[in-house]
């Protein structure tokens, strides 16, 4: 399964609702609507709107909308207790779960994608030979060294 961020209402709504008719499920939190669209169970497509006081146009429109959707998502597990979820990011800061693929001692191999399919370059795959230079070339196991990866900072 693959969630698909989405970071406007209008985005979603016209995304999730108008062209996909996808079932729609959220939950409230005291400072925001998180709310899902789920596609044949191999994408979720999000979104976390933030709660204004007053009200902006966009929660205004979500909440008139609300009542049609399948409900809330619970937050309680089958034996009836409280699930939880772990804090990723500090408030105002977006997470984004994403996996980077490479292919073992292929130099170049690496295929880092954001959820639209667009190439992003903030991972890196380094290897390394028996003498510590870097491999630039594709190369056997057996002569690797040692590997490395790193992340740039990305602030969304």
């Amino acid at each position: 399964m693959q969630i698909m961020p989405i970071r406007t209402w209008a985005e979603f709504r016209d995304t999730c609702i108008t062209r996909k008719n996808l079932d729609i499920q959220y939950y409230e939190t005291e400072k925001s609507y998180e709310i899902f669209g789920a596609e044949a169970g191999a994408f979720i497509w999000s979104l976390s709107m933030t709660k204004t006081s007053p009200p902006n146009a966009d929660q205004v429109e979500f909440d008139s909308m609300r009542e049609n959707f399948n409900g809330k998502t619970s937050q309680i597990d089958s034996d009836g207790a409280q699930m939880s979820r772990t804090k990723v990011a500090p408030s105002g800061w977006n997470f984004n779960l994403r996996g980077v693929e490479f292919t073992t001692s292929v130099p170049g191999s690496v295929v880092n994608k954001d959820a639209y399919n667009v190439d992003m370059s903030d991972a890196t795959l380094t290897l390394y030979n028996e003498n510590g230079d870097v491999v630039t070339n594709p190369v056997t196991a057996s002569s690797l060294r040692s590997t490395s990866t790193s992340w740039a900072e990305r602030c969304a």
